[in-house]
């Protein structure tokens, strides 16, 4: 044995004959080859090359180690008890404790660097470094070494290379090692299946399974699973490659199992799965149709038969009649959106079978729960598939608007009723009948939720908004939607009350003079008062709808009105004044309003001048005057107010007078009277200028601080010539 990095080699020739020599490994270029290495020694033993065996007799730390495939053989000349010693690429497919190891078996090949090949870390990392996680050179000289050494060993090196699919470069070299150790089939393959038996989740490890066994079921199975659940390209291309061989039936139901076996396993036909199962379609049309209707039958999870109804209908070309029946059972217990995908498939496969579809979905329509997921979702679709004026789905739309108070008190939601009219003015364009009569039924239902006692979440509040969207959009509404307003004016809660006489004053009238006819009604009998005042509020008497009504229509609403102002009850009193407003340059009306300006009660007196001052008919001195010495601030306010806007010098006898009513007001504690008062001042000429600028100069015990006030004291000084 040579000392240090000696080697001793020993050169058997076939004759026999040995021939010995010694080589310096520390010599050797890192560049080198083992076919370098052998044609060196070559000459020095005059030995051709293609007869050559070597023989290591003497490793220090480092053997070179690896097969020449064509010529060279370099045998291990080393007992059981320096095996230990050996570095771990030169262990790698040796098992030393087998009785029958042939220590000469070993083969290097030509074109391999020596460098790949030295190492100085001990045997027990060998394997340890394939096992490590991240991708080191250390595991890469590893994963290539089992290319060279792993046939010798394959039952251990195949697993070994089987834990490499995980990671980019280690997978590519292990694959490449594989390919050299092993042959396809035999025992290779079933070394690797059971040591990879989801191969089918890694590039690689499909190649490789693709490889070992391109006609093998299991191989096949796998790759049809990975086309679901594992690395999904690589699969397919291997799919494509197996196919014409490879049994179709098994790949469908594989296919179809794999994606139907959970609701997340493949929610949608993508790319992948699309080309996988027309091609299978392409091969056996009656298998892949057998195929999907196994997952049709009503025993199978509701998403199962939706996702196999939609799919089925991408791939399918043309109609399938056997396809079409399983999908028309399904619709009869199917509900919400997996009913809507299985009646659009059916529409696809089968056009003639849109009848029965639309059926299910309108019966479904009125089981539906409410919202988008709901009935406004089946609304939308069924609206999409129907033809116009197709009598059987207007008459469906029609009696679910019909129960429209049932489905309000239920869902609490217009939502369902706003679309179902929807669908009929689209749908309904020849007759309108069936819209017609939705339209007045709901109507009435909005008209009666106006009044409805329970407030329902909200609901009945929204009623008289959807009400006039209603009545807006389609041309006024009938007399029992007024009648129905008009009971709503017997409530005794005020809310309710107020949107009833708003909704009934703003809503367009099919029959304006029967809408005036129901509020006088009311009016002139003897309801209580809160209804008789609703009825007042209720009036359209703008200047458009009285260009409308005759005269003797006018002449007799104002008279009830006049009527009603003269009742002992106070608030009666004030609405018919208040409800007279836009007659205010009726001298009748005016009369009376100056009549009812002196009523003990503030709120009569207020709705009396604010008659008066509806128009730019000047509001009589003595009202003004009176009424700025009202106790009641409103009072007050509203006359400053009527002032202002009047054209009308003071008289100059009354200056002085409206100067000493004004002046308390200057500092009034509600700050809009206080400007109202130094701005009637300004108005004041020749006799009550000068006590109009004394009293707006003067400056009290506690000064005014009011910036709004301060302004107006300066204004009207400046109006007064003053400032």
């Amino acid at each position: 044995m040579a000392d240090g990095g000696d080697v001793h080699v020993v050169i058997q020739k076939i004759s026999g004959e040995t021939v010995e020599t010694t080589a310096r490994l520390e010599e050797l270029p890192p560049s080198d080859t083992v076919g370098d290495f052998k044609s060196r020694i070559a000459p020095e033993v005059n030995v051709p090359t293609i007869c050559q065996r070597l023989v290591l007799h003497s490793v220090p730390q480092k053997l070179i180690f690896q097969r020449i495939v064509m010529v060279l053989q370099l045998l291990v000349a080393l007992g059981p008890s320096a095996f230990e010693n050996l570095p771990p690429l030169a262990q790698l497919g040796l098992e030393p404790w087998k009785e029958d190891f042939d220590w000469r078996s070993q083969e290097l090949r030509n074109g391999v660097p020596i460098s790949v090949y030295c190492t100085e870390t001990s045997i027990s990392e060998g394997f340890g470094a394939i096992e490590v996680s991240a991708v080191t050179e250390e595991k890469l000289e590893a994963v290539r070494a089992l290319g060279d050494l792993g046939g010798k060993c394959p039952e251990k090196s195949i697993p070994a290379l089987c834990r490499c699919w995980s990671g980019w470069h280690t997978a590519e070299a292990a694959f490449r090692s594989l390919k050299l150790i092993a042959s396809p089939g035999g025992d290779a393959l079933e070394l690797f299946l059971a040591s990879s038996p989801r191969f089918f989740a890694f590039e690689y490890a499909v190649r490789a399974a693709f490889y070992l066994g391109p006609e093998s079921p299991e191989v096949w199975a796998g790759v049809v699973e990975g086309l679901v659940t594992g690395s999904r390209e690589a699969c397919l291309e291997t799919f494509k490659e197996m196919l014409p061989t490879a049994s179709v039936s098994n790949a469908i139901q594989g296919l179809l199992k794999a994606s139907f076996r959970t609701e997340f396993s493949a929610q949608s036909l993508d790319a992948v799965l699309r080309e996988a199962l027309a091609l299978l379609g392409e091969r056996d049309r009656g298998g892949l149709v057998e195929g999907f209707s196994g997952y049709l039958d009503p025993a199978q999870p509701t998403w199962v038969q939706a996702r196999a109804s939609a799919w089925v209908a991408e791939l399918v070309q043309g109609p399938e009649e056997s396809l079409a029946q399983v999908m028309l059972a399904a619709l009869r217990h199917l509900h919400g959106q997996e009913l809507v995908t299985v009646a659009k498939s059916l529409l696809r496969i089968s056009p003639s079978s849109k009848p029965e579809a639309l059926d299910a979905l309108c019966k479904e329509l009125f089981q539906a729960t409410r919202g988008a997921g709901g009935r406004d979702m089946f609304l939308a679709e069924i609206e999409s598939l129907t033809e116009a004026d197709d009598p059987v789905v207007l008459k469906r739309l029609k009696d679910f608007v019909t129960r429209g108070e049932h489905l309000l008190k239920s869902d609490r939601d217009w939502s369902s009723l706003s679309g179902a009219m929807k669908a009929l003015d689209h749908l309904d364009q020849t007759s309108r009948t069936f819209f017609l009569e939705a339209y007045r039924r709901l109507t009435r239902t909005a008209a009666r939720f106006c009044h409805y006692s329970a407030d329902l979440n909200g609901l009945c509040a929204e009623a008289p908004r959807h009400l006039l969207q209603l009545a807006r959009a389609h041309g006024g509404v009938e007399h029992e939607v007024l009648v129905e307003l008009r009971n709503g004016f017997k409530s005794q809660n005020g809310r309710i009350r107020t949107g009833c006489f708003k909704t009934f004053a703003a809503i367009p009238k099919q029959d304006v003079h029967q809408a005036n006819s129901l509020l006088l009604q009311v009016i002139n009998s003897d309801e209580q008062s809160w209804s008789r005042q609703a009825a007042m509020r209720g009036f359209d008497l703008s200047p458009a709808a009285l260009e409308e009504l005759g005269p003797g229509e006018v002449e007799e609403i104002k008279t009830s009105l006049l009527r009603a102002a003269e009742d002992p009850t106070l608030g009666l009193r004030a609405a018919a004044l208040s409800a007279l407003r836009p007659l205010s340059r009726d001298e009748e009306v005016r009369s009376a309003a100056l009549k009812y300006f002196g009523d003990s009660d503030s709120s009569v007196k207020l709705e009396a001048l604010g008659l008066l001052a509806e128009q730019l008919v000047p509001v009589p001195f003595s009202c003004l005057s009176r009424s700025f010495q009202c106790q009641d601030s409103d009072v007050v306010l509203l006359g400053l107010q009527a002032f202002a806007k009047s054209e009308e010098d003071v008289p100059a006898d009354r200056q002085e007078e409206l100067c000493a009513i004004l002046r308390p007001l200057l500092m009034h504690r509600d700050e809009q009277i206080a400007v109202g008062a130094a701005r009637g001042m300004g108005r004041l000429t020749s006799a009550g200028k000068s006590s109009a600028i004394a009293a707006l100069e003067q400056r009290g015990i506690w000064p005014e601080t009011r910036a709004a006030v301060l302004t107006a004291h300066k204004e009207a000084l400046q109006a007064l010539g003053s400032g």
